[in-house]
């Protein structure tokens, strides 16, 4: 089947949107499940990448719907769906207005909540939240305290001893007395790491939220342009 010009070019551009589309949806689901386990941590990222799998869905699906009517040349649901189309790229745009300055609050929001958390790190028990949770932390990202290894010294009576999970091999009591044998424990703070790990995702997802955006209304537009075109030489017959 051969397609006119216009088609073509709105078929292009639909399928580079489904692109888009379905990348956004295997780096949104990437990171929920980076931040699923601990998801009061990465409360922010982890909502806005289940936000972004519903946007991607919901683009790739109406963007078949789009080509398909296309491809028929239907003008009338030409319409309809790019009006669907650039109300997933309005959705999308909402989600990257809520990502920017979550972006920027992430650092702050969780150095509170880190620091709280090993403040009562050392009452806990070994199976609650707070220990999971900074224990995680600190193996994940291979890191001991929030700043620096001496957050600790303020948490234990002895000012020397550490969690046992800023030991490179954990062992029951590895963390005692660790800040006079810093040889057995990670030496940088867990601040940096977690950073780059959120700041990256937060960025990628930022991004595809933004070509979805681009794609989308290019998309919705040369469908507008293209059932005018079908309309017209309906008119002329």
């Amino acid at each position: 089947m051969q397609y006119s010009p216009r088609q073509s070019i709105s078929i292009a551009a639909a399928i580079l949107t489904i692109i888009i589309g379905t990348i956004l949806l295997v780096i949104a689901t990437f990171c929920i499940q980076n931040t699923s386990k601990h998801s009061d941590i990465w409360k922010q990222l982890y909502s806005s990448s289940i936000f972004s799998v519903i946007i991607s869905i919901f683009l790739i699906l109406v963007t078949i719907g789009y080509i398909y009517v296309v491809i028929r040349q239907f003008p009338a649901l030409i319409s309809v769906y790019s009006a669907l189309i650039g109300v997933v790229a309005f959705v999308a745009l909402i989600c990257v207005i809520i990502l920017i300055p979550a972006r920027g609050d992430f650092q702050k929001d969780n150095q509170n909540k880190i620091l709280t958390t090993i403040k009562q790190y050392s009452s806990a028990t070994n199976s609650s939240s707070i220990t999971l949770t900074i224990d995680y932390v600190q193996q994940t990202f291979e890191c001991c305290g929030f700043i620096k290894a001496e957050d600790w010294a303020l948490i234990y009576s002895d000012s020397t001893s550490t969690a046992d999970s800023c030991c490179k091999n954990v062992v029951p009591g590895c963390g005692e007395n660790s800040l006079n044998n810093r040889d057995r424990i990670f030496q940088f703070g867990c601040s940096a790491p977690m950073k780059t790990f959120a700041q990256r995702r937060f960025d990628l997802l930022i991004l595809l939220n933004s070509l979805a955006i681009l794609f989308g209304t290019v998309t919705a537009i040369l469908g507008g342009f293209f059932q005018r075109h079908i309309r017209s030489q309906y008119q002329l017959m």
